[in-house]
């Protein structure tokens, strides 16, 4: 019984780590690949104690429509109601970032 509950723990341990890996690695591996590039609009500020402003942005693609998040650092001077440029993967949109994410200029986008 000690056994199978080991191998469960160690399962749900190693699912958690690829679940990550899938959010981080592989997604911005998709974005970079083959890009896609649209304007989100912001529709929200949030804030905590000790981050950032977190701003929730929204884009539609083929009529359906997908959210994501933009950080700022520094003195906040996105605004509700803002564009950003965003990048999205044309197979899965919900995989997407804004374009500020990815600060080498490995990506160009000519947003419309």
């Amino acid at each position: 019984m000690k056994i199978i509950k080991s191998i469960l723990i160690v399962s749900l341990f190693i699912g958690i780590i690829i679940s990550g890996s899938y959010k981080t690695v592989i997604s911005n591996y998709l974005l970079k690949k083959n890009p896609t590039c649209i304007k989100a609009i912001i529709f929200d500020r949030l804030t905590g104690k000790t981050s950032y402003p977190v701003y929730p942005y929204s884009f539609t693609y083929q009529t359906k429509e997908y959210t994501g998040l933009a950080q700022e650092k520094g003195a906040g001077k996105l605004q509700i109601g803002d564009t950003v440029c965003v990048i999205f993967y044309k197979e899965n949109p919900s995989i997407n970032k804004p374009l500020s994410y990815f600060d080498n200029g490995d990506i160009k986008c000519n947003c419309k």
